[in-house]
């Protein structure tokens, strides 16, 4: 013969199904909150307001086996020294793996036209390639986060630019 549940036995089991279901739930919530964050379409930080994260788009990602290359299109306002290497190192902390370099224009023919030049193979190709476009892609090319962890600001204005914007 059943046995009827007293109101206090059905309230002290309710609980302890209102317990179980609400540490589950916590659990569920804390394991999601762990795992890492690749939204690469726009990269989030204290400084930033809507219009500049969404001024960023990977463009490319190669993933090699002792490194990560990461290209990506800035079409944001600031371009200052200060403010892109914080964007990128908030790039590298939210998609890194293992050391990864981050290439970052604000081009996207520039972009393009700068990966070209990695498919040439004779000396006379990329000799060429560099009196044609090098000062278009060092005026474009604001930032670069290097695998050795090392932030380069404007990294192709360099004595190479120098020379060929240098009138003789």
């Amino acid at each position: 013969m059943k046995k009827k549940l007293t109101l206090k036995e059905l309230i002290i089991g309710l609980g302890f199904w209102v317990v179980v279901i609400f540490v589950g739930i916590s659990i569920f919530n804390s394991k999601k909150d762990t795992e890492p964050n690749v939204d690469t379409k726009s990269i989030p930080s204290e400084q930033e307001n809507t219009q500049e994260s969404s001024a960023i788009e990977q463009l490319s990602y190669e993933d090699r086996p002792t490194i990560e290359n990461f290209t990506y299109l800035y079409t944001g306002e600031d371009k200052s020294e200060e403010y892109l290497k914080k964007l990128l190192d908030d790039i590298r902390e939210a998609n890194c793996k293992k050391p990864c370099n981050i290439s970052l224009y604000d081009d996207r023919d520039v972009a393009n036209l700068d990966k070209k030049y990695s498919t040439l193979t004779s000396q006379e190709e990329m000799t060429t390639w560099k009196q044609n476009n090098y000062v278009e892609v060092a005026n474009h090319f604001p930032a670069m986060w290097s695998f050795e962890e090392i932030f380069f600001y404007y990294p192709y204005k360099d004595w190479y630019y120098d020379e060929l914007t240098t009138d003789n």
